[in-house]
């Protein structure tokens, strides 16, 4: 990078997107900016992450009296990276090159047919979402050069495949007062709110946001407290 210096472009979702997706981010940095540990807690969100340079490593924060739940992962090519039951690091080295799309908990659900607690904790290919164009994608995106029509064919992908699964409205709503409560409901209540049997809504829950209504109940207490 002729500056060396780090650029870091942050675009919004278009409106009928911003239930699912907090955001499309993308980051260049040359190599002189590596070895920055950045600390992030347990949010229940998923990243979808476009890398095209150096090599980050993610790891388990050192949290007091606790053991990591997943070990370190080392991201040298394009990646869905799960819901983070935990607070974890992200160090890069080398140069940087990212274009990535930051889902809201639930959102990647309506644009893959897996279910989401399959890569908590973990991570996965592009296969998880675009399937067999994954490798197409990233190419065409990499030629784009300019990051805002990179993340605009990030977009347009994402739309292409916009398949919400059936009930995703329901536990979209639950997520939402989940969040607005910062926590403090009660399974038993939000699955009568829904319209949905206990155990319906739990395995509903896992599968399209990741993790379960009495963990994220959590990871959203944690998570509130760190902003106040």
């Amino acid at each position: 990078m002729p500056d060396e210096q780090a650029n870091y472009l942050m675009l919004p979702p278009r409106p009928e997107l911003a239930g699912l997706i907090a955001c499309f981010w993308a980051l260049c940095a040359p190599a002189s900016a590596a070895g920055v540990i950045e600390r992030l807690p347990a949010s229940g969100r998923v990243e979808l992450m476009l890398h095209y340079a150096g090599e980050s490593a993610q790891y388990p924060a050192d949290l007091p009296g606790g053991s990591p739940v997943f070990q370190t992962h080392r991201q040298v090519n394009s990646r869905v990276i799960g819901v983070r039951s935990q607070g974890y690091c992200v160090e890069h080295s080398g140069p940087t090159d990212f274009v990535a799309v930051r889902f809201k908990p639930g959102g990647l659900a309506a644009f893959t047919n897996f279910a989401l607690e399959e890569i908590t904790d973990q991570s996965s290919g592009l296969i998880f979402v675009f399937g067999r164009e994954g490798a197409e994608l990233e190419e065409q995106i990499y030629e784009a050069a300019d990051p805002i029509r990179q993340l605009e064919i990030l977009e347009a992908a994402l739309l292409a495949r916009f398949n919400p699964p059936q009930h995703h409205q329901r536990i979209l709503h639950a997520r939402d007062l989940i969040m607005q409560a910062e926590g403090d409901l009660a399974v038993r209540w939000l699955a009568d709110e829904v319209g949905l049997s206990q155990r319906q809504f739990n395995r509903l829950f896992k599968q399209i946001i990741g993790i379960g209504p009495k963990r994220f109940s959590r990871i959203t207490r944690f998570y509130r407290a760190l902003l106040y």
